[in-house]
């Protein structure tokens, strides 16, 4: 029956899992909440498999039902935009349209939503699911977890944006890039680990990623009747991996030393439309060919980068301490858009552009766990995340700031008619320091060039001198907050 029972649990991971990066800030379990997920040497629950999934042959057969709740308290606060730097309505009359540059913005005044702040204060729950089974073989641990939105009825929402002045076509906001703001969707992990020998074990886990692709076919009978169109879609959906790999070498009783490593990943949509008028042509003389207009457009949502992590832990008595550095490979981040953070649609010049890449980062991550009783645990964790994102002063506005994260836990063990239980209880607290933006002008792109002229007299137009530009983080910003998060988890062993 248990055996039945784990193969079902894997089948339901497998059928819901796709992907979220919030958990790798707080962890996929209670126990991983309650240190800061900084079990790198020592560890009992499924949440190893994303701290370190060689932990799991320590931990017994056993079933968890977690639940973790975020009450976030984060702010990007925008500073005044000087009303001359404003898209005047007159770029209509300006030979801006016959440009070679693709995009062009709109009057300031026929933007869709004003400029604004944003903040992000919606409290934001889960409750997650884990399993440990072993199949009666020495030496071995299976082990699996997910983690649910409760947001009924909705099982996913997923929401992209730009990060430069293109964002004022759509909400004209700024938002968070790596902590905060995060989407709606299921998590999870599947993962083994085995005893290699008696001092040393290797794990590996697996991070399931979802890739979707999407085709619109549109046909348009009339180009002046814009609310009338023909339209087929098909999609498919692809699973994809992202491994995790863990090794723990015990030398002594009192020493422990580990290493994990974990590859970069996201969630890929790639979207793809075609577009079909009536009496449209391509340019042949010797036959008649419809002409098709194609557009792509590639998305990449949660993106996580490549990680290498090592760590040691000391025990003493009833006292346990890790410490853990990781470094991650940020330079490589991905935007919403499937672009690289200093790719616009107006290039830089390399020097300029060396100064937006993202800088690759260290994060310390450390926990002490005091055992009391025979029963009774309490722990407390720390972490510090600085940021990879370089001072916004152009034309993106990725905002983020260095992170100070701490956790405090409680574990209690018990039996209920000779069954053994364990309830553990976390609470989180992150800062998100502040930081002030201030935009350099220079750096800013001019969407109503000073060369503008007019379209039928070629005049040049006074009203385009200077700088304007919908860019919503044009002057500058602030930005931080706090995000304070609960969890509570029953594990059952059997």
């Amino acid at each position: 029956m248990k055996r039945y029972i784990f193969i079902f649990s894997l089948m339901l991971l497998f059928s819901l899992n796709v992907y979220a990066n919030q958990f790798a800030f707080q962890g996929y379990d209670t126990a991983s909440q309650q240190v800061l997920n900084s079990n790198i040497v020592y560890g009992g629950s499924v949440g190893s498999l994303y701290g370190n999934p060689a932990l799991l042959t320590g931990l017994k057969n056993q079933l968890s039902v977690n639940l973790i709740l975020n009450i976030p308290s984060l702010k990007i606060k925008l500073m005044n935009k000087p009303s001359q730097s404003n898209v005047p309505i007159s770029i209509y009359d300006s030979n801006v349209g016959n440009t070679k540059n693709n995009y062009k913005t709109l009057p300031t005044v026929e933007l869709m939503n004003k400029r604004g702040d944003t903040t992000v204060d919606e409290p934001v729950s889960f409750i997650g699911i884990g399993i440990a089974y072993n199949f009666n073989i020495p030496r071995l641990q299976l082990a699996g977890i997910i983690q649910l939105p409760i947001s009924f009825p909705e099982a996913a929402v997923l929401a992209t944006h730009y990060n430069d002045e293109r964002e004022a076509i759509f909400s004209n906001r700024l938002y968070f890039t790596r902590f905060g703001q995060w989407e709606k969707v299921a998590a999870g992990l599947l993962g083994v680990s085995y005893d290699v020998l008696p001092n040393l074990s290797l794990g590996l886990s697996a991070q399931i990623t979802i890739t979707t692709k999407t085709h619109l076919a549109i046909y348009i009978p009339d180009a002046s009747v814009q609310d009338y169109s023909l339209a087929n879609a098909d999609a498919s959906i692809s699973t994809g991996i992202r491994p995790i790999a863990g090794v723990v070498y015990r030398p002594y009783e009192w020493l422990s030393v580990g290493a994990v490593f974990r590859d970069e990943s996201c969630v890929k949509v790639d979207g793809n439309g075609e577009l079909l008028l009536w009496n449209y042509h391509e340019a042949d003389p010797y036959k008649t060919i419809p002409k098709r207009t194609s557009q792509k457009f590639p998305l990449a949502i949660s993106y996580e980068p490549r990680e290498y992590e090592v760590g040691f832990g000391l025990r003493f008595s009833r006292v346990t301490t890790q410490l853990a550095i990781m470094y991650q490979e940020w330079p490589l981040y991905r935007d919403q858009h499937n672009r690289h953070p200093f790719v616009l649609d107006s290039p830089m010049d390399k020097e300029t552009e060396k100064k937006f890449h993202f800088n690759s980062t260290f994060n310390f991550l450390s926990n002490v766990e005091w055992m009391y009783g025979n029963e009774k645990s309490f722990m407390l964790g720390a972490a510090y995340y600085p940021t990879p994102v370089p001072p916004q002063i152009g034309r993106t506005n990725y905002v983020d700031n260095d992170i100070l994260g701490l956790s405090f836990g409680h574990r209690y063990d018990f039996r209920v008619f000779d069954r053994r239980f364990t309830l553990n209880g976390a609470a989180q607290l992150f800062f998100m320091f502040k930081r002030i933006v201030y935009k350099d002008p220079k750096l800013i792109l001019d969407e109503f060039p000073d060369d503008s002229t007019t379209l039928l007299s070629n005049s040049p137009m006074l009203e385009a001198k200077g700088l304007q530009t919908n860019n919503p983080g044009f002057p500058g910003y602030e930005a931080g907050g706090v995000l304070f998060s609960i969890g509570a988890n029953l594990i059952y062993y059997f």
